[in-house]
């Protein structure tokens, strides 16, 4: 079964954030609401160009609608992932233009925490 299969996602998303000396600003955040459950993602674009902020925005919007869907910011990590591997391979997206992502699953009665990469929020 799909993963968002009659399921009504609200998401919020931003990319902001102190650039530094950085040309290009290479953070995402998104926030989704799937009924009872809330799902925050941070990723933190690894590279100083445009893909890296691509690759930031695409896991921080599939990971934390993932999350929300199904409670789970592991599978979320695991599904998201091949995706961007795949689309950075594609367009060759140097090494330095991939991201690293931190996801948060709130529920009434729990939060789980799931990173990848270098940096646990």
């Amino acid at each position: 079964m799909p993963i968002f299969a009659n399921r009504v996602l609200n998401v919020r998303t931003s990319h902001d954030s102190l650039r530094g000396n950085r040309d290009v600003n290479a953070d995402a955040l998104t926030i989704v609401e799937c009924g009872s459950r809330l799902a925050v993602a941070i990723a933190d674009g690894a590279g100083d160009n445009e893909g890296a902020a691509e690759c930031a925005r695409i896991a921080a919007l599939l990971a934390s609608a993932i999350t929300a869907a199904t409670g789970n910011p592991i599978r979320s990590l695991d599904e998201t992932a091949p995706f961007l591997t795949e689309r950075a391979d594609a367009a060759a997206i140097p090494l330095t233009a991939r991201t690293t992502a931190t996801i948060l699953a709130i529920t009434h009665d729990h939060l789980t925490l799931a990173w990848a990469g270098d940096s646990p929020a």
